[in-house]
């Protein structure tokens, strides 16, 4: 879903509409009212946030699949994934993000 379809659904209190919503995937904090799961895929890369989200899904994903799916948004940060994203994005705005990905990141490995 487009983040302005979410944001108007949230903002109009649709709860019908999420009924069978698990859980909200964003890249964008949502207001604390909004009472689905939800985690922002910035926060999901350091300790606190992968532990949250492990919290929220373990009952329906393994570990090692879990695993490979913090891998996974590992790559949709990386440089091939931004260099796509640039195309339409302003490039100030994307590179700040991935910076601040990547720290987190480092920091959960701790190797910085």
């Amino acid at each position: 879903m487009e983040y302005r379809e979410l944001k108007n659904t949230i903002d109009r209190n649709s709860k019908n509409y999420f009924d069978k919503t698990k859980l909200v995937i964003t890249t964008t904090d949502l207001p604390s009212s909004f009472s689905i799961p939800h985690v922002n895929i910035y926060n999901m890369l350091d300790a606190e946030g992968i532990s949250n989200l492990w919290s929220l899904i373990y009952n329906d994903i393994s570990r090692n699949s879990f695993d490979k799916m913090i891998q996974e948004l590992l790559k949709l940060f990386s440089i091939q994934g931004v260099v796509d994203r640039l195309k339409f994005l302003n490039p100030v705005v994307v590179i700040n993000e991935v910076e601040n990905v990547l720290t987190k990141y480092e920091n959960y490995l701790k190797y910085s």
